[in-house]
């Protein structure tokens, strides 16, 4: 079974690699250096591999996680921002082996024969690219890093000071004792739960209202925990206590 957080692993190579080419580039045009060139043109080609890897773990790992109304149009977002990247580092590619073809042609190995003008013009296409895909890898960076720190989609709340003794068992009666479901889905979420999301649930009866108890149960009864979900039953269990938590 694949994590979800292959994706946040992944989306560092394209960005890193597609600024360094374009660096690269910038540095062959004002040296006139076929070496800086090629290094780019294959940095390029490792960018449209890594941005290709990135974008099929994101789909993968956005059925994986818990997404709240609130996040849904944000994520969506990032979703068509990410296909729009990958396209453009596709057009990329297509341009900059177009101007390797031409630069190779008519520029000669010896920097110091060609002016830097004639340098650039095949390149026109391809920096017009360049700038399109930085803009729009970065702007993708930013909503997939909002959702995240902004919004805490599929990160794991941490346990505030003191929530491990407020977990312990209290001695008196509590109003989970009263509803055998939610005494069921406490003890379910400690035993299966607790793990990855820490041992004071980060859900609550907002959430719940927000989601639909149905829908939540649904995706919990087919999705949580990844590779092994609950089921519909102790769903429903897991749901209801979540909804008694103010």
């Amino acid at each position: 079974m694949i994590p979800a957080t292959v994706h946040p692993m992944l989306v560092h190579f394209p960005i890193a690699l597609l600024f360094t080419a374009f660096l690269l580039d910038l540095i062959a045009i004002w040296r006139r250096d076929r070496f800086f060139e090629r290094a780019a043109l294959v940095l390029l080609w490792l960018t449209l591999i890594a941005v290709a890897l990135a974008i099929v773990a994101g789909l993968y790992a956005a059925g994986k996680v818990l997404v709240t109304p609130t996040v849904r149009p944000i994520l969506e977002a990032h979703r068509r921002d990410g296909l729009i990247t990958g396209g453009l580092i596709v057009v990329i590619v297509v341009f900059r082996m177009r101007t390797h073809r031409l630069w190779r042609r008519d520029t000669p190995a010896t920097a110091q024969t060609t002016r830097l003008q004639d340098a650039l013009k095949p390149w026109y296409s391809s920096l017009g690219a360049y700038v399109l895909g930085l803009i729009m890898i970065s702007a993708t960076g930013v909503v997939g890093g909002s959702m995240v720190y902004d919004h805490g989609l599929g990160v794991a709340v941490m346990p505030a000071p003191g929530a491990v003794e407020s977990a312990k068992p209290n001695k008196s009666p509590t109003p989970s004792a009263a509803n055998p479901s939610v005494a069921a889905g406490k003890s379910l979420y400690a035993s299966t739960c607790a793990r990855c999301h820490g041992p004071t649930p980060p859900f609550s009866s907002a959430l719940v209202s927000s989601m639909g108890a149905a829908a939540m149960e649904q995706f919990i009864a087919t999705r949580m925990p990844p590779g092994n979900p609950v089921g519909a039953t102790s769903a429903k269990a897991l749901v209801q206590y979540f909804n008694s938590i103010p």
